[in-house]
Protein backbone atom coordinates (compact mmCIF):
# COMPACT_ATOMS: atom_id res chain seq x y z
CA UNK A 1 0.00 0.00 0.00
CA UNK A 2 1.43 3.26 -1.12
CA UNK A 3 1.54 5.93 1.24
CA UNK A 4 0.09 9.60 1.04
CA UNK A 5 1.66 12.46 0.28
CA UNK A 6 3.07 14.67 2.79
CA UNK A 7 3.53 18.30 1.00
CA UNK A 8 4.20 19.61 3.98
CA UNK A 9 7.37 17.23 4.57
CA UNK A 10 8.39 18.25 0.97
CA UNK A 11 7.89 22.10 1.08
CA UNK A 12 9.77 22.11 4.50
CA UNK A 13 12.93 19.43 2.73
CA UNK A 14 13.45 21.76 -0.09
CA UNK A 15 13.16 25.05 2.13
CA UNK A 16 15.92 23.05 4.58
CA UNK A 17 17.98 22.15 1.55
CA UNK A 18 18.10 25.42 -0.06
CA UNK A 19 18.71 26.91 3.20
CA UNK A 20 21.61 24.48 4.69
CA UNK A 21 23.22 23.97 1.16
CA UNK A 22 23.43 27.68 0.23
CA UNK A 23 24.81 28.44 3.78
CA UNK A 24 27.61 25.62 3.10
CA UNK A 25 28.06 26.72 -0.11
CA UNK A 26 28.15 30.72 0.50
CA UNK A 27 31.17 29.47 3.22
CA UNK A 28 32.86 27.53 0.98
CA UNK A 29 32.89 30.14 -1.88
CA UNK A 30 34.80 32.73 0.62
CA UNK A 31 37.20 30.60 1.34
CA UNK A 32 37.83 29.39 -2.32
CA UNK A 33 37.22 32.24 -3.26
CA UNK A 34 34.74 31.30 -6.09
CA UNK A 35 31.82 33.98 -6.95
CA UNK A 36 28.52 31.89 -7.31
CA UNK A 37 26.54 34.19 -9.17
CA UNK A 38 29.29 33.71 -11.93
CA UNK A 39 27.66 31.56 -13.89
CA UNK A 40 30.12 31.32 -16.86
CA UNK A 41 31.82 27.91 -17.70
CA UNK A 42 35.26 28.05 -16.52
CA UNK A 43 34.05 27.42 -12.17
CA UNK A 44 37.86 28.13 -10.88
CA UNK A 45 41.32 26.37 -10.84
CA UNK A 46 40.64 22.56 -9.26
CA UNK A 47 41.34 23.27 -5.95
CA UNK A 48 38.60 26.38 -5.61
CA UNK A 49 36.52 23.68 -7.74
CA UNK A 50 37.14 20.87 -4.66
CA UNK A 51 36.80 23.16 -2.15
CA UNK A 52 33.31 24.19 -3.23
CA UNK A 53 31.98 20.87 -4.04
CA UNK A 54 32.90 19.64 -0.35
CA UNK A 55 31.35 22.26 1.25
CA UNK A 56 28.12 21.08 -0.96
CA UNK A 57 28.49 17.33 -0.20
CA UNK A 58 28.55 18.52 3.74
CA UNK A 59 25.54 20.49 3.38
CA UNK A 60 23.52 17.94 1.81
CA UNK A 61 24.68 15.18 3.92
CA UNK A 62 23.73 17.36 7.09
CA UNK A 63 20.18 17.97 5.34
CA UNK A 64 19.57 14.28 4.44
CA UNK A 65 20.14 13.46 7.71
CA UNK A 66 18.07 15.33 9.79
CA UNK A 67 15.20 14.48 7.81
CA UNK A 68 15.96 10.96 7.98
CA UNK A 69 16.84 10.90 11.85
CA UNK A 70 14.48 13.18 12.63
CA UNK A 71 11.26 13.23 9.95
CA UNK A 72 11.67 9.31 8.84
CA UNK A 73 13.22 7.90 11.93
CA UNK A 74 15.84 5.74 10.10
CA UNK A 75 19.52 5.48 9.20
CA UNK A 76 21.30 7.72 6.68
CA UNK A 77 22.94 4.35 5.99
CA UNK A 78 19.39 2.97 5.17
CA UNK A 79 18.99 4.54 2.02
CA UNK A 80 21.50 3.04 -0.01
CA UNK A 81 24.53 2.70 1.72
CA UNK A 82 23.96 -0.79 3.03
CA UNK A 83 27.13 -3.39 2.25
CA UNK A 84 27.28 -4.26 -1.04
CA UNK A 85 29.51 -7.20 -3.00
CA UNK A 86 32.66 -5.29 -4.15
CA UNK A 87 32.40 -5.81 -7.81
CA UNK A 88 29.31 -3.46 -8.06
CA UNK A 89 31.00 -0.46 -7.52
CA UNK A 90 33.14 -1.62 -10.41
CA UNK A 91 30.65 -2.80 -12.47
CA UNK A 92 28.95 1.02 -12.45
CA UNK A 93 33.13 2.46 -12.74
CA UNK A 94 33.43 0.55 -16.12
CA UNK A 95 29.82 1.51 -17.08
CA UNK A 96 30.78 5.11 -17.82
CA UNK A 97 34.18 4.72 -18.40
CA UNK A 98 32.80 1.97 -21.43
CA UNK A 99 30.39 4.71 -22.52
CA UNK A 100 32.78 8.12 -22.48
CA UNK A 101 35.58 6.34 -24.19
CA UNK A 102 32.80 5.19 -26.49
CA UNK A 103 31.69 7.96 -27.42
CA UNK A 104 34.93 9.61 -27.21
CA UNK A 105 36.88 7.79 -29.87
CA UNK A 106 33.62 7.40 -32.06
CA UNK A 107 33.39 10.92 -32.46
CA UNK A 108 37.47 10.87 -33.27
CA UNK A 109 36.48 8.51 -35.80
CA UNK A 110 33.36 10.92 -37.11
CA UNK A 111 36.33 13.59 -37.65
CA UNK A 112 33.86 15.91 -35.08
CA UNK A 113 36.54 16.34 -32.62
CA UNK A 114 40.38 16.67 -33.04
CA UNK A 115 42.82 15.86 -30.11
CA UNK A 116 46.04 18.09 -29.92
CA UNK A 117 49.22 16.33 -29.94
CA UNK A 118 50.59 17.27 -26.14
CA UNK A 119 48.70 16.38 -23.26
CA UNK A 120 48.23 18.24 -20.28
CA UNK A 121 49.08 15.93 -16.94
CA UNK A 122 49.51 17.84 -13.65
CA UNK A 123 49.04 14.97 -10.41
CA UNK A 124 47.97 17.40 -7.92
CA UNK A 125 45.56 18.99 -10.14
CA UNK A 126 44.25 14.82 -11.34
CA UNK A 127 43.60 13.88 -7.73
CA UNK A 128 41.63 17.17 -6.77
CA UNK A 129 39.82 16.41 -9.89
CA UNK A 130 38.93 13.00 -8.67
CA UNK A 131 38.01 14.36 -5.34
CA UNK A 132 35.50 16.58 -7.15
CA UNK A 133 34.06 13.86 -8.98
CA UNK A 134 33.64 11.67 -5.93
CA UNK A 135 31.92 14.67 -4.36
CA UNK A 136 29.70 15.53 -6.22
CA UNK A 137 28.98 11.53 -7.17
CA UNK A 138 28.05 11.27 -3.59
CA UNK A 139 26.14 14.47 -3.37
CA UNK A 140 23.53 14.21 -6.00
CA UNK A 141 23.29 10.20 -5.49
CA UNK A 142 22.16 10.97 -1.76
CA UNK A 143 20.10 13.71 -3.00
CA UNK A 144 18.25 12.36 -6.23
CA UNK A 145 18.31 8.44 -5.79
CA UNK A 146 18.51 8.22 -1.71
CA UNK A 147 16.75 10.19 -0.90
CA UNK A 148 13.65 11.69 -3.57
CA UNK A 149 13.58 8.21 -5.24
CA UNK A 150 13.61 6.61 -1.88
CA UNK A 151 10.69 8.90 -0.64
CA UNK A 152 8.67 8.93 -4.32
CA UNK A 153 8.57 4.56 -4.42
CA UNK A 154 6.76 5.04 -1.33
CA UNK A 155 4.03 6.79 -3.01
CA UNK A 156 4.70 5.35 -6.22
CA UNK A 157 5.16 2.24 -8.28
CA UNK A 158 8.96 2.18 -8.59
CA UNK A 159 9.19 3.31 -12.71
CA UNK A 160 6.59 6.47 -11.57
CA UNK A 161 9.25 7.42 -9.16
CA UNK A 162 11.89 6.57 -11.50
CA UNK A 163 10.42 8.81 -14.63
CA UNK A 164 9.75 11.66 -11.63
CA UNK A 165 13.18 11.55 -10.24
CA UNK A 166 14.72 11.92 -13.43
CA UNK A 167 12.60 14.47 -14.13
CA UNK A 168 13.81 16.76 -11.32
CA UNK A 169 17.63 15.53 -11.90
CA UNK A 170 17.14 16.98 -15.00
CA UNK A 171 15.77 20.58 -13.60
CA UNK A 172 18.20 20.56 -11.33
CA UNK A 173 21.24 21.50 -13.87
CA UNK A 174 18.68 24.32 -15.51
CA UNK A 175 20.78 26.63 -15.02
CA UNK A 176 23.91 25.24 -16.53
CA UNK A 177 25.76 27.19 -18.86
CA UNK A 178 24.55 26.83 -22.40
CA UNK A 179 21.90 24.13 -21.49
CA UNK A 180 19.59 23.29 -24.38
CA UNK A 181 16.34 21.13 -25.23
CA UNK A 182 19.10 18.15 -26.21
CA UNK A 183 20.98 18.36 -23.05
CA UNK A 184 17.89 18.31 -20.88
CA UNK A 185 16.45 15.13 -22.31
CA UNK A 186 20.11 13.31 -22.18
CA UNK A 187 20.23 14.35 -18.18
CA UNK A 188 16.69 13.25 -18.01
CA UNK A 189 18.46 9.70 -19.56
CA UNK A 190 21.33 10.05 -17.00
CA UNK A 191 18.63 10.34 -14.52
CA UNK A 192 16.89 7.35 -15.80
CA UNK A 193 20.45 5.60 -16.37
CA UNK A 194 21.61 6.10 -12.49
CA UNK A 195 18.26 5.51 -11.09
CA UNK A 196 17.94 1.90 -12.50
CA UNK A 197 20.20 0.39 -10.23
CA UNK A 198 18.92 1.71 -7.07
CA UNK A 199 14.97 0.57 -7.92
CA UNK A 200 15.97 -2.74 -8.10
CA UNK A 201 18.59 -2.99 -5.41
CA UNK A 202 17.96 0.14 -2.84
CA UNK A 203 21.57 0.35 -3.01
CA UNK A 204 23.84 3.59 -4.22
CA UNK A 205 27.26 2.28 -4.71
CA UNK A 206 26.61 1.00 -8.50
CA UNK A 207 25.16 4.92 -8.77
CA UNK A 208 27.70 6.56 -6.91
CA UNK A 209 30.48 4.53 -8.95
CA UNK A 210 29.05 5.01 -12.40
CA UNK A 211 28.32 9.10 -11.84
CA UNK A 212 31.78 9.47 -10.59
CA UNK A 213 33.37 7.69 -13.71
CA UNK A 214 30.78 9.37 -16.08
CA UNK A 215 32.02 12.83 -14.93
CA UNK A 216 35.69 11.95 -14.46
CA UNK A 217 36.89 10.39 -17.45
CA UNK A 218 33.95 12.81 -19.76
CA UNK A 219 36.18 15.83 -18.11
CA UNK A 220 39.55 14.13 -18.03
CA UNK A 221 38.84 13.47 -22.24
CA UNK A 222 38.13 16.98 -22.64
CA UNK A 223 34.55 17.72 -22.76
CA UNK A 224 33.05 20.29 -20.40
CA UNK A 225 30.80 18.30 -18.03
CA UNK A 226 27.29 19.19 -17.84
CA UNK A 227 27.80 22.65 -19.67
CA UNK A 228 31.06 23.26 -16.73
CA UNK A 229 34.55 23.51 -17.73
CA UNK A 230 36.52 21.02 -15.90
CA UNK A 231 40.42 20.46 -15.84
CA UNK A 232 41.18 17.47 -18.44
CA UNK A 233 44.30 15.87 -20.06
CA UNK A 234 43.11 15.36 -23.42
CA UNK A 235 42.98 19.18 -25.39
CA UNK A 236 40.32 18.88 -27.73
CA UNK A 237 39.76 20.76 -31.09
CA UNK A 238 36.20 21.17 -32.64
CA UNK A 239 35.77 22.53 -36.43
CA UNK A 240 32.57 23.57 -34.93
CA UNK A 241 30.33 23.59 -32.11
CA UNK A 242 27.30 21.15 -33.03
CA UNK A 243 24.78 18.46 -31.70
CA UNK A 244 26.97 14.97 -32.78
CA UNK A 245 30.27 16.34 -30.45
CA UNK A 246 27.67 18.45 -27.68
CA UNK A 247 29.35 21.80 -28.36
CA UNK A 248 29.88 23.87 -24.94
CA UNK A 249 27.95 22.01 -22.66
CA UNK A 250 30.00 18.86 -23.68
CA UNK A 251 29.29 15.15 -24.39
CA UNK A 252 25.64 15.34 -22.60
CA UNK A 253 24.92 17.74 -25.11
CA UNK A 254 25.11 15.59 -28.26
CA UNK A 255 23.35 12.78 -30.09
CA UNK A 256 25.86 10.35 -29.64
CA UNK A 257 24.99 10.57 -25.94
CA UNK A 258 21.68 10.06 -26.75
CA UNK A 259 22.41 6.92 -28.33
CA UNK A 260 24.64 5.29 -26.08
CA UNK A 261 22.97 6.27 -22.85
CA UNK A 262 19.82 4.38 -24.38
CA UNK A 263 21.70 0.97 -24.87
CA UNK A 264 23.18 1.60 -21.30
CA UNK A 265 19.82 1.61 -20.38
CA UNK A 266 18.75 -1.30 -21.59
CA UNK A 267 21.64 -3.12 -20.57
CA UNK A 268 21.50 -2.63 -17.04
CA UNK A 269 17.45 -3.00 -17.52
CA UNK A 270 18.26 -6.33 -18.70
CA UNK A 271 21.21 -7.02 -16.32
CA UNK A 272 19.36 -5.69 -12.98
CA UNK A 273 15.69 -7.19 -13.90
CA UNK A 274 16.73 -10.48 -15.70
CA UNK A 275 19.25 -11.31 -13.93
CA UNK A 276 18.47 -10.28 -10.07
CA UNK A 277 19.49 -13.49 -8.98
CA UNK A 278 23.19 -13.40 -9.63
CA UNK A 279 25.88 -11.46 -7.73
CA UNK A 280 25.58 -8.31 -9.60
CA UNK A 281 22.68 -7.71 -8.76
CA UNK A 282 22.90 -8.89 -5.11
CA UNK A 283 23.76 -5.69 -3.94
CA UNK A 284 22.80 -6.20 -0.69
CA UNK A 285 23.81 -8.01 2.49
Amino acid sequence: MKLSINWQKILLFILAYLFIVGLFQYVGSLICGIDLNDHSTNQGTPLQVFILTTFGLLGTLITVWIFIKYADKTRLIDIGFQKSVYHAPLWGFFTGLAVMCTGFLMLLLLHQIAVHPQFRFNFTDVLLTIGTCIGIAITEEVLMRGYVLNKLMNHFTKWTALVISAVLFSLMHLFNPNIGFLPIVNLFLAGILLGLPYIFTKNLWFSIALHFSWNFFQGLLGFNVSGLNFYSVVIQNKSSNNVWNGGLFGFEGSVLCLLLQIIAILIIYHVFSIRKDKPLCNLSS
